[in-house]
């Protein structure tokens, strides 16, 4: 699962757009819930981006479940 969800050629496009939309330059290109957890911290000082955190990780979830079935 980590694989489909960090590592693979779209998910890892979309971890990486993500990461510069958001000035994020901690990815753990290893660990998934690395990356989340590091990210999550720097978001809740912030009230747009703590709703952003909240709809981001959903969608890119969802578009990597898209492409794979594709």
């Amino acid at each position: 699962m980590e694989n489909l969800l960090n590592s693979c050629m779209f998910s890892s496009s979309l971890w990486d757009s993500f990461a510069f939309i958001f000035h994020q330059k901690d990815r753990d290109k290893n660990n998934i819930c690395n990356t989340l957890t590091n990210w999550r911290r720097d978001f809740l000082d912030n009230e747009v981006l703590t709703i952003a955190w909240a709809l981001f990780p959903s969608f890119i979830v969802w578009n990597v479940w898209k492409d794979k079935n594709n």
